[in-house]
């Protein structure tokens, strides 16, 4: 992938098929609504912000799995054939453990 977001950007590939936050699943008629928090994989990260003059390294990488705020400032975008969400890492979470939310 090409695509180098700048500064404390993320590019991440949602998990748009999956219904569930955590172990709970998320009935059809709240999964559709923005304000539910959304899970996805990691594709990009910008290099991390400046903040009053020193650099703030990123505290996610490649490849983790995220859940992010489903109404966050968050840009859809297509990446090759790829949907992507573009957002800030404020609008992050946590990280989910390998293994963890199906």
């Amino acid at each position: 992938m090409n695509v180098r977001p700048i500064e404390d950007r993320l590019l991440v590939k949602p998990d748009y098929d999956k219904r569930a936050v955590g172990k709970i699943l998320i009935p059809d008629t709240v999964a559709k609504n923005e304000d539910v928090p959304k899970t996805g994989t990691v594709v990009a990260t910008g290099p991390g912000a400046w903040v009053n003059g020193h650099h703030k390294p990123m505290q996610v990488s490649v490849g983790d799995r995220i859940i992010y705020k489903g109404r966050a400032h968050i840009l859809a975008v297509m990446v090759g054939d790829q949907k992507c969400v573009l957002l800030k890492e404020s609008e992050v979470f946590c990280l989910i453990p390998e293994g963890e939310v199906g």
